[in-house]
C-alpha cells in the first residue's frame, strides 16, 4: 500500500489564462519530485488515498476479520484495491469462494470511487481467478465531491449488500453449473460477438485458441465462463485491459451467459 500514500495536492495551474474547467493542477510528490496528475476546476474535491486504503485496512483489522489484500496502481494516477475476506463464504454444490470487494480510485479523473464486488476460490486454483458478482447496481460509487467519501462505512454497506444478495448469487452460478452445453465451440463465438472479443490474428488467433482449449470438454456454462475467466479475461499475454476494465468484460461474459 506505500506506493498510494504519496502526498497530493490541488494547486493553481500557472498559466493564468486558462479555462476554469482547468484553472487548478492536482500535483503528487512521488520520490521528492513534482509530478502532474491532472487539471481539475474549483469544484473538485481531492480525496487523498490514505483517507480510503489505510482507513478500510483499519476496519477490518479493528473488526477482527481476516482477509488478505493486494495493492496496484497505474502511473500512479488509477488505484485498484482487492480484498478477499475469509469470513463472508458461498459453498455452492462442489465450489468453495470466498467474497471479494474491490476498491478503485484515481487521481487522473479517469476512474470515479467505486466498489465492484467478486467471488475468488478458496481451495481449487482453478477459480483463483475474480469471479464477479453478476448484478452489481446496488454498489456504490461517486464522483469527488465532498458527501462522496466515508470509506469504511461504504465498503461495509458493500459486504452487507453482498450477504443481502446471496441467495441470488448462488442462484447464478447454480445456474451455470446445471444448464449443460453441446456444442462448446459455438458457444465461444457467440460470446466472443457477444462482448466484442476479438479473435486475435488469423481465422483462430490465439484469443480464440485460448479460450477454445480451456472449453474443449465444457460440460456446463459454468466451464464455459471458466474458460474466458482464465483463458483471456485474466491471461496477461493476451489481455491489457486495465483491472476495471477486465472485470466488466468478466461481468459481460457471465450476463450473457445466463441469458
Amino acid at each position: 500500500m506505500k506506493d498510494f500514500l504519496f502526498p497530493v495536492e490541488i494547486v493553481p495551474t500557472p498559466y493564468p489564462e486558462s479555462n476554469p474547467d482547468c484553472a487548478f493542477d492536482v500535483v503528487a510528490t512521488i520520490n521528492n519530485v513534482k509530478r502532474k496528475l491532472q487539471s481539475c476546476s474549483d469544484v473538485y474535491c481531492l480525496i487523498p488515498n490514505s483517507e480510503i486504503f489505510p482507513v478500510i485496512e483499519a476496519s477490518l483489522k479493528e473488526k477482527n476479520i481476516p482477509f488478505d489484500s493486494i495493492y496496484t496502481h497505474i502511473n500512479y494516477s488509477k488505484f485498484y484495491a482487492e480484498y478477499r475476506l475469509f469470513t463472508e463464504t458461498f459453498d455452492i454444490r462442489h465450489i468453495n469462494l470466498s467474497l471479494t470487494i474491490s476498491v478503485i480510485h484515481s487521481y487522473d479523473g479517469w476512474l470515479t470511487y467505486s466498489f465492484f464486488a467478486g467471488l475468488i476460490g478458496r481451495d481449487k486454483p482453478e477459480y483463483r481467478k475474480s469471479i464477479p458478482v453478476v448484478d452489481q447496481d446496488f454498489l456504490k460509487g461517486g464522483k469527488h465531491t465532498k458527501k462522496s467519501l466515508r470509506a469504511s462505512i461504504d465498503f461495509f454497506d458493500t459486504v452487507e449488500q453482498i450477504i443481502k444478495h446471496k441467495e441470488e448469487i448462488t442462484k447464478a452460478i447454480e445456474t451455470l453449473l446445471i444448464t449443460k452445453v453441446d456444442k462448446p465451440s459455438e458457444l465461444v463465438e457467440k460470446v466472443m460477438s457477444a462482448t466484442k472479443i476479438s479473435n486475435g490474428y488469423g481465422k483462430d488467433g490465439k484469443n480464440k485458441r485460448a479460450v477454445l482449449e480451456r472449453a474443449l470438454y465444457a460440460n456446463n456454462r459454468w466451464d464455459i465462463y471458466n474458460a474466458f475467466n482464465e483463458g483471456y479475461v485474466y491471461n496477461n499475454d493476451l489481455n491489457r485491459l486495465t483491472p476495471d476494465k477486465r472485470a466488466q468484460l468478466d461481468l459481460n461474459i457471465m450476463k450473457y451467459l445466463l441469458n
